[in-house]
């Protein structure tokens, strides 16, 4: 594109992806915030927890800019659900059903950001999705989903780099 002398569709695929990787930080956070509900349910709970605590806390504010751009109510709702405390391992505020809220949260934004729910997915653990109308060829994403939302991110930037 460059070697063409064409800025303008370098431009417009530099969007593309900014787009394209705003998917699996919304998927972090939502795997995150199920999580960090449910983390007593599930074995090795204070290890797990502990990282996906603060992965949750990471992919949250990265994506938080995009959802405060477009609604501040929506992105306070997020950021107040995901404030982790990494000196003492903790929430910094006891959030009931806070998967919920973030679910709710990015439902409310997700058209207005420029990506389908269904390239979200609906996750089948929480029996959750962000489509508020239901979609009928939306993906379907399992509990260790954000690995490959981790790796994806780590490539991009890699090559970005």
């Amino acid at each position: 594109m460059l070697g063409k002398g064409s800025c303008i569709a370098v431009r417009n695929q530099a969007i593309k992806i900014e787009k394209e990787l705003q998917i699996p930080l919304i998927q972090g956070t939502l795997y995150a915030a199920f999580t960090m509900d449910n983390f007593h349910k599930m074995g090795n709970a204070v290890v797990m927890g502990n990282k996906i605590f603060a992965s949750g806390y990471v992919y949250s504010n990265a994506i938080l800019p995009y959802i405060d751009a477009i609604d501040a109510d929506a992105s306070k709702v997020i950021q107040e659900c995901m404030a982790f405390d990494f000196r003492t391992s903790t929430f910094r505020y006891r959030t009931p059903k806070r998967h919920e809220k973030i679910f709710d949260a990015i439902s409310k934004v997700v058209d207005s950001l420029g990506i389908s729910c269904n390239d979200i997915g609906y996750m089948t653990t929480a029996k959750k999705g962000v489509c508020t109308v239901p979609q009928s060829s939306g993906n379907i994403w399992k509990m260790n989903s954000w690995k490959y939302s981790t790796i994806l991110l780590s490539i991009t930037f890699i090559v970005l780099w």
